[in-house]
């Protein structure tokens, strides 16, 4: 199966100003896009350092896919979030919190420790989701799982609200009200883990092409110099 997740923001592109009322966007004032404080690619990312600020924007429905995003903190003794939501409830929670843990939340338990973190350190997560029964990515149905940098993905973690809601259709950046201060960034929002994954050729998308110049598409290592 092909990976339906299509939304990608990596913020270069917008204005320099309230990320409120660009790309969609929609809550606080805020949250930033600045140039300042090195984003993870390119010139700009989503900086906020107020408590009780949420900002969510609103995307096309999906009920399985992988998708991933790039969070960093400015301490490690504050807590923030990256959150996946349906229309009306937040359901994979992934928590950067005050004991400088990277933390998913699973509702057969709590929040589980998925890596440390340091401060001012971007991490790239990567979150695999299933809502339906096709087991995408070995998943069981309403359960996510998680890698960070490229690396192995977590066991599998139970959405918030079990079989409640049947799709993710928000993305959201929260950073609650639970210790005074702290400063948060959000950056790259993409369905590939390179930004420079190749997604077609010769406006051919990747998936339907079985070959290039008489190679399989699958032995090809990059095209034109993108991987």
């Amino acid at each position: 199966m092909a990976n339906p997740w299509t939304y990608e923001q990596k913020f270069n592109g917008l204005n320099t100003a309230d990320l409120n009322g660009q790309d969609s966007w929609s809550g606080s004032t805020n949250f930033d896009v600045v140039t300042t404080d090195t984003p993870a690619e390119g010139t700009k990312h989503v900086k906020c350092n107020t408590i009780s600020s949420a900002i969510d924007r609103i995307i096309t429905a999906v009920t399985y896919g992988t998708m991933y995003f790039d969070m960093k903190a400015g301490q490690t003794n504050k807590d923030a979030y990256f959150v996946l939501a349906s229309s009306a409830a937040d359901e994979i929670d992934i928590l950067f919190n005050s004991s400088g843990n990277i933390t998913a939340y699973d509702s057969d338990s709590s929040y589980v420790t998925v890596q440390a973190y340091s401060a001012n350190t971007y991490y790239r997560i990567g979150i695999a989701f299933d809502y339906t029964a096709g087991g995408w990515e070995g998943l069981d149905q309403y359960h996510f799982k998680v890698n960070v940098n490229g690396g192995a993905w977590s066991s599998e973690f139970k959405v918030e609200h079990g079989n409640t809601y049947s799709s993710i259709a928000r993305v959201k950046f929260n950073n609650p009200g639970w210790n005074t201060g702290g400063t948060f960034y959000w950056d790259f929002i993409s369905p590939d883990y390179s930004s420079t994954e190749i997604k077609s050729v010769n406006g051919l998308a990747k998936s339907s092409i079985k070959s290039i110049n008489g190679l399989a598409i699958a032995s090809i290592k990059n095209f034109n110099g993108l991987a």
